[in-house]
């Protein structure tokens, strides 16, 4: 993904894993066995893997750049992050902090860190491993998370401690930015910037998880939306009714989709959803009765 740009402003994807292999049935439990080939028509093997029949995801962050701050969205798995239900995601050693390097930022460059939600692909980055001991991986940044997704995390931490519990990454990635006293609980309706109509706010779209936001960038003529996991794949826009596994709430998911792809469909607003692969950031695209197609910026 080219960086996008407009006067001060600019967003830099940062890749940690990539194209990473998906079972169409562990994503979405009730897709049929036709999903893929009814979408091959418009996907190439960069988003579905041909020689395995399964779909491709991303996982990868955004920064925003401003004449103010440097904003880490989603920092997404995490190295030797002990996940052992999550095969893909276990005790990861990626170079993601040499790729962030190499896009012209050092830890100590960031000044946020915004988590979309507070599931595991989301926040591992937030610490790092040091003598031991789990620390903030960006020690002069003010890390953003969703009072909602806090305190209902919190609340499962405290019922099951286990790290193969679902307290495992809230107890790695989240706890130690709170025991640093890095961490900011926020509202889903958060400014992080405002100067007229421009800035970066959050707004709120739950289903995926209760506290679950998407990040709004706007400077000028550019209108950029980071939807986090409102959408996973493109064949969601086909087929937005598809039920995604990890999703807390299917149904209020499912309305926070459907209301996202009416809203920009065959608008100029730029889309960067969390995990799709390819050149990534693209356009909503009307396509028949309550269908939508992908138009990304490159190809």
């Amino acid at each position: 993904m080219k960086t996008l740009q407009s006067g001060p402003i600019s967003i830099q994807r940062i890749v940690e894993l990539e194209r990473l292999p998906f079972e169409p049935g562990r994503l979405y439990p009730e897709a049929d066995a036709e999903l893929l080939q009814r979408n091959r028509n418009w996907l190439d093997d960069r988003f579905i893997d041909s020689s395995g029949d399964k779909l491709a995801l991303n996982m990868q962050s955004f920064v925003i750049r401003t004449s103010r701050h440097n904003i880490l969205v989603d920092p997404g798995n995490g190295n030797s992050k002990r996940r052992p239900n999550n095969v893909w995601q276990h005790n990861l050693n990626t170079p993601y902090l040499h790729t962030l390097a190499a896009a012209g930022f050092k830890t100590t460059d960031i000044d946020i860190v915004l988590c979309t939600h507070l599931h595991s692909d989301h926040v591992g980055w937030n610490t790092m491993l040091a003598n031991g001991q789990w620390v903030p991986t960006f020690p002069r940044a003010t890390y953003l998370f969703c009072a909602e997704d806090f305190d209902i995390l919190n609340r499962r931490h405290q019922a099951d401690r286990s790290p193969a519990g679902a307290s495992g990454a809230f107890a790695d990635s989240v706890l130690p930015i709170i025991d640093a006293r890095q961490a900011k609980l926020i509202e889903m309706d958060h400014v992080i910037e405002q100067d007229g109509d421009d800035g970066i706010w959050l707004e709120s779209a739950p289903g995926h998880s209760p506290g679950h936001v998407v990040v709004h960038v706007k400077y000028g003529a550019m209108h950029v939306v980071l939807t986090g996991d409102v959408l996973h794949h493109p064949v969601q826009l086909t087929e937005p009714g598809l039920r995604v596994g990890f999703d807390e709430d299917p149904e209020e998911a499912l309305a926070t989709r459907r209301r996202l792809l009416q809203t920009y469909a065959d608008t100029n607003t730029i889309i960067l959803p969390a995990h799709f692969s390819g050149p990534v950031a693209g356009r909503i695209i009307g396509w028949g009765d309550h269908q939508y197609r992908f138009r990304w910026l490159e190809r």
